[in-house]
């Protein structure tokens, strides 16, 4: 209780820092600079993680805590400004709805990681440390896709955003299909299997299917993305 009463503590300056910071640098580039922080706090959990120092590993999980929330914040401020008026809302309720999904099945494939041979120890105990180094994964996913396809809306009001749509943003049925078809999958496989299915993270397969699913989403990003990205290109 007491931890997670200093988490919430933690939760509420990084909360006020990020909409301040953001104001002042602009908001993709705070963004930016939250997952690299992310990814930071990660190698240093992962380096000084040790299960015998109780209050270490606690202040470690309120600075991991901190830069957390201050990422998940600085993607908020940001959602918003990323969509044309006519799909604002739709676009925003998506990104919370799959990081609904993203929460829910990272426990349950983290948890199957951590019984994995490759993350024991010789004494046959989990090596939290390299278990802790996997979350850097997401963290560095997250700062490409933002690095590459964010657009920088720093000191424009949406007005100003309108204005500067081409008409030619990601649109269309195919899209969205494959975006329901991707939800699917990851429901599926991350979340209903291992609920459903006695043992599912213990078979050699499950891990690589369940991995498979987490990552769909960034492959449908960088693959539309990148092809709106070179239609940029080719009209400049």
């Amino acid at each position: 209780m007491s931890l997670q009463t200093w988490n919430n503590f933690a939760a509420i300056i990084s909360n006020s820092a990020a909409g301040f910071i953001s104001d002042r640098v602009g908001r993709k580039r705070n963004l930016l600079g939250a997952w690299v922080l992310c990814a930071a706090v990660i190698v240093i959990c992962s380096i000084f993680a040790a299960p015998n120092q109780f209050l270490f590993c606690i202040g470690l999980m309120l600075l991991f805590g901190f830069s957390l929330n201050y990422a998940i914040t600085s993607v908020n401020l940001l959602m918003p400004e990323q969509y044309p008026t006519a799909i604002r809302n739709t676009g925003v309720a998506w990104c919370h709805a799959f990081a609904r999904f993203g929460g829910s099945a990272s426990s349950i494939v983290l948890g199957g990681i951590a019984g994995m041979a490759a993350f024991q120890t010789v004494g046959g105990t989990t090596n939290w440390s390299l278990v802790v180094l996997v979350l850097i994964v997401p963290f560095v996913l997250g700062f490409i896709c933002a690095l590459l396809f964010v657009r920088d809306t720093n000191g424009k009001s949406m007005d100003q955003l309108a204005n500067e749509a081409t008409g030619d943003e990601l649109s269309g049925t195919a899209p969205f299909a494959i975006m329901l078809a991707i939800v699917v999958i990851l429901f599926s496989l991350c979340i209903v299997c291992p609920l459903a299915i006695n043992g599912w993270s213990k078979p050699p397969i499950a891990l690589p299917l369940m991995a498979t699913g987490m990552l769909l989403p960034f492959a449908f990003f960088f693959i539309f993305g990148g092809k709106q990205l070179a239609k940029g290109a080719g009209r400049k």
